[in-house]
């Protein structure tokens, strides 16, 4: 564990070279943490908002639709004020936390009292009224997988412990590695369970209070990874602390990366961000001309065979930016060539043909400037808004190889001839289907 810890004080010692941070680079990284962060830790007490939702709600206030409960929707927004609080305590370094914040954490998050399902101490089922912001009043045990019950502090021994467990935290910030004080924080507070409901949420945000105030990004629990992460509490319920510890310093890593990706003018988003946008959009579109529909995928039975095979890294960054966009359309087209100058003549050679790299290469040792150029177009836009200030007429799509002396190695493009870069570099794709993204926005009426 401390290789784990001392790494991760190297990459927060990278993290604040790289501060401050462009006003743009922060905001995309705090709009990525904050989503993230709301989704993952709703979603893992059974919230059933799916992450596009949570976007409509937080950023753009607008409600999902469907069969969420009010419940759901209310406690997604009081979670979204509940970071923004815990936020704006570690940002005051004079401020020091108290059992009053919890019990306020607490009332904020449940929003307003409500009746549950729970269990009795011998595991019977009962039906309580949940108190928001108050210390349990009755037992809050619950039934593991295997039957057994864990039982968590009484309600008795809950406002001593509480008292304990802050009078520790205040002692330990002074002496021990922030991720241990923030993980053994989280743990003693879930084996406490306060609250009659909130509990898992409560922790999560105090942990990451503390975060804060040591200068780190919030650790974010994927929901995914559920499992692993209850595995790890149960393995620090058998004496194995370290085991949460190690859960908590790996997930801080990610959240380090992130944000020296952000600080580096890099991109934030992970695989499946852009597909949830574009799904967003698509949901927006829909309510405006809930008529039009389109099941088509057609990206991948169009593009190119020679792009899949020999410009792979482009053509899986190309499906994955574009793909997303078909179901706006009636349907879509590609075409190709493979096109240079010959004594001031132009000649196209289709890249179908297996000899075009022999061809291309030829070319380039006969002292010419070949283009492999690729060119995908959408026809049929679907969701027009008769109200857009614009009419809606998507442009070709391209992309030219520009041929050098390194044509087979280094695969120099540009889009629209305008970005020359290597095939290292993929961000003029994913620039330009933002652009594409933007437009869509605009045909639609939305912007």
């Amino acid at each position: 564990m401390e290789n784990l810890l001392s790494a991760i004080d190297a990459k927060k010692g990278e993290l604040a070279q790289l501060e401050p941070f462009r006003p743009e680079d922060a905001e995309r990284l705090w709009k990525k943490f904050r989503l993230e962060w709301n989704y993952n830790s709703n979603h893992i007490e059974g919230n059933t908002l799916t992450y596009p939702e949570t976007e409509l709600i937080l950023i753009f206030d607008q409600s999902p639709g469907g069969s969420h409960s009010v419940r759901e929707i209310e406690e997604m927004k009081a979670h979204d004020v509940a970071v923004a609080l815990v936020r704006d305590w570690a940002a005051d370094e004079k401020r020091e936390l108290t059992e009053t914040d919890i019990r306020d954490l607490n009332r904020i998050l449940l929003v307003r009292p409500f009746w549950k399902e729970a269990l009795t101490a011998d595991g019977q089922p009962t039906r309580r009224l949940i108190s928001i912001g108050e210390y349990k009043k009755y037992p809050n045990s619950v039934r593991l997988p295997n039957g057994e019950m864990f039982h968590y502090a009484s309600p008795d021994e809950t406002p001593r412990k509480m008292q304990e467990l802050i009078t520790w935290y205040r002692d330990a910030s002074q002496r021990l590695h922030p991720v241990i004080v923030a993980a053994r924080l989280h743990y003693e507070f879930v084996r406490i369970h306060p609250f009659d409901d909130g509990n898992g949420r409560g922790a999560r945000l105090l942990m990451n209070y503390h975060l804060f105030r040591h200068s780190f990004p919030p650790v974010i629990i994927k929901s995914v990874d559920k499992k692993g992460y209850f595995a790890a509490l149960q393995r620090a319920d058998v004496g194995d602390f370290e085991a949460f510890v190690t859960y908590i310093a790996e997930q801080l890593t990610w959240s380090l990366d992130l944000s020296i990706r952000a600080g580096n003018g890099e991109s934030v988003e992970e695989q499946g961000d852009w597909e949830k946008q574009v799904t967003l959009l698509k949901r927006e579109a829909e309510a405006k001309n809930p008529q039009a529909r389109s099941d088509k995928t057609t990206l991948k039975n169009t593009l190119s065979h020679w792009l899949k095979i020999n410009f792979p890294i482009i053509y899986w960054e190309f499906i994955e930016r574009f793909e997303p966009f078909d179901q706006f359309f009636a349907t879509a087209d590609c075409s190709s060539y493979f096109k240079y100058k010959n004594s001031g003549v132009a000649v196209s050679v289709l890249p179908e043909d297996d000899n075009w790299v022999k061809i291309a290469q030829e070319v380039v040792d006969g002292g010419y400037e070949p283009k492999l150029i690729f060119r995908y177009y959408f026809k049929g836009f679907l969701y027009s808004d008769k109200n857009s200030p614009i009419s809606f007429d998507p442009p070709t799509i391209f992309i030219e190889f520009i041929g050098d002396s390194a044509i087979l190695n280094e695969h120099k493009w540009s889009i629209y001839s305008t970005l020359p870069i290597s095939h290292k570099d993929l961000q003029p794709i994913r620039d330009l289907a933002q652009m594409f993204y933007k437009q869509i926005q605009v045909a639609i009426g939305k912007s």
